[in-house]
């Protein structure tokens, strides 16, 4: 939420995205929908527990070497994208932000680089539900609707193809501050 929460504001600010009336509460703070403020508790949390449990239930997923590859094509591509499609804010900003997550990711190799790509691509799944019916797959309207001058306006379905990279780097952030402070409770731990 720490980051989330302030870059969907000021998106919401800069008219990046909006969100129709009829599908929420009406309860906003800060310009966004009560709704928006508990997708970044929820989502979260649920990515969280399908992380661990697919760790328990995959005990060797990938080899590591496969997933820095991965992500550190991924972070040159995005990297590349974002030049290409400046000035769009959205696009712009997700793909340089997601690349420098990945070649982070890539450089450091943390031992749950593994586990963390297998989570990421089974939370595809999820994904096109939940940001399907949010951008009108399963809706007369779209719920969340998007200025065409920020993004590619390339979809998967209904979805800004943008989406799925705030995705990546909001699990990504937040499996990594999950990692670390697990590393800490058992540091401290008798």
């Amino acid at each position: 939420m720490a980051v989330f929460i302030p870059w969907d504001i000021a998106f919401t600010h800069l008219g990046v995205w909006w969100f129709r009336d009829d599908y929420i509460t009406g309860w906003k703070m800060a310009l966004l929908p009560l709704e928006e403020w508990l997708f970044f508790i929820l989502i979260p949390y649920a990515c969280v527990f399908m992380y661990e449990a697919l760790r328990y239930l995959i005990k060797k997923p990938l080899p590591v070497i496969w997933a820095q590859r991965f992500f550190g094509l991924l972070s040159i591509v995005l990297l590349l994208l974002s030049f290409y499609y400046f000035p769009n804010y959205y696009t712009c900003i997700t793909f340089s932000l997601t690349a420098l997550a990945c070649a982070a990711l890539a450089m450091i190799k943390p031992p749950w680089i593994s586990h963390f790509l297998v989570m990421y691509l089974a939370s595809w799944i999820p994904f096109l539900l939940v940001n399907g019916v949010l951008t009108g797959n399963f809706t007369r309207q779209a719920i969340v609707n998007y200025n065409s001058e920020e993004i590619i306006g390339l979809r998967i379905t209904t979805i800004p193809v943008e989406d799925s990279m705030y995705s990546l780097l909001m699990l990504l952030l937040v499996v990594a501050v999950y990692e670390w402070k697990k590393k800490g409770v058992r540091q401290i731990s008798p």
